[in-house]
C-alpha cells in the first residue's frame, strides 16, 4: 500500500514541539519522556516533519518536509535542544558533500499525534494523558469554595498521574496565576471522584506558595 502524502492539511492537524512536551511529561520527567521519544523517533515510530528546510543555511524550502529517521539517530544533545520552546532543530547529516557534513535546519517541527498516543498507551498513560488534559484546563466556576479545593472522597490518585498533573500545571499555571489556591482547583479539576491530600498537592507544587496573589497595598 503506497503511503499516504503529507498534505499542509492533514500536517496542520499534527502535534507542535512543545504541545509534545506538555503531553508525554508524565512518562518520568522531561529528560526520560524526551529520551523515550527520541528513541521512537530513531526507528520510525512516531513520525515528524516541518514547516520549512535550508541546507547549509540556503534558501528556505516550504513544507511539509518529512524528517528522515536518520536523522534524528544523528541528532545529538536533543535533551538540551530548545526544539520543545522553538519547534525548530538543526541536524547534521552523515552523507559526506564537498564541504563535509551537511548542516539542516528544521523549522515548525511537528509530529504525528498517533504515533504519540501509542507511546502513552505503551507506557499505561491513559491516567497520565487524562491527568494532563484536565489540568491544563480552565477550572469550572462554582461559588461554593468547598467544592472547588476539598478533595473527594474515593479511590486514590495513582501517582503517575499526580505527577503528570503536577508537569502540566507547572506548565499551563505560572507567575501570578501560580498560586495554591489554583493548584487545590486544578486538581479538584482533574480528578473528580477521587482521594488525595492537599498536603500531596503542596508537596509537588511546592509548599512555599502563598493561598494567593496579594492585592494592592493601602496607602
Amino acid at each position: 500500500m503506497a503511503k499516504k502524502k503529507l498534505t499542509a492539511k492533514i500536517f496542520a492537524g499534527w502535534l507542535t514541539a512543545p504541545e509534545v512536551a506538555t503531553k508525554i511529561y508524565g512518562l518520568g520527567g522531561h529528560d526520560a519522556s524526551i529520551g523515550a521519544l527520541y528513541d521512537r523517533l530513531k526507528v520510525g515510530l512516531v513520525k515528524a516533519a516541518a514547516e520549512h528546510r535550508a541546507v547549509n543555511e540556503g534558501d528556505l524550502e516550504d513544507g511539509p518536509i518529512a524528517i528522515p529517521e536518520e536523522h534524528w539517530k544523528n541528532k545529538d544533545g536533543i535533551l538540551v535542544d530548545d526544539i520543545w520552546q522553538t519547534g525548530q532543530v538543526t541536524i547534521w547529516a552523515t552523507t559526506q558533500g564537498w564541504h563535509g557534513r551537511p548542516r539542516i535546519d528544521y523549522y515548525g517541527v511537528r509530529f504525528d499525534p498517533r504515533g504519540i498516543e501509542a507511546m502513552l498507551s505503551a507506557a499505561g498513560g491513559t491516567n497520565v494523558r487524562e491527568a494532563l488534559k484536565k489540568a491544563l484546563a480552565k477550572p469550572k466556576p462554582t461559588t461554593i469554595e468547598d467544592q472547588q479545593t476539598a478533595p473527594a472522597v474515593g479511590p486514590p490518585v495513582p501517582a503517575a498521574a499526580l505527577q503528570a498533573w503536577a508537569g502540566a500545571y507547572k506548565l499551563a499555571f505560572t507567575g501570578q496565576r501560580d498560586t495554591l489556591d489554583n493548584a487545590y482547583k486544578s486538581a479538584a479539576g482533574a480528578f473528580p471522584g477521587m482521594s488525595y491530600s492537599r498536603q500531596q498537592i503542596r508537596d509537588l507544587v511546592g509548599g512555599g506558595r502563598k493561598k494567593g496573589p496579594k492585592g494592592a497595598r493601602k496607602p
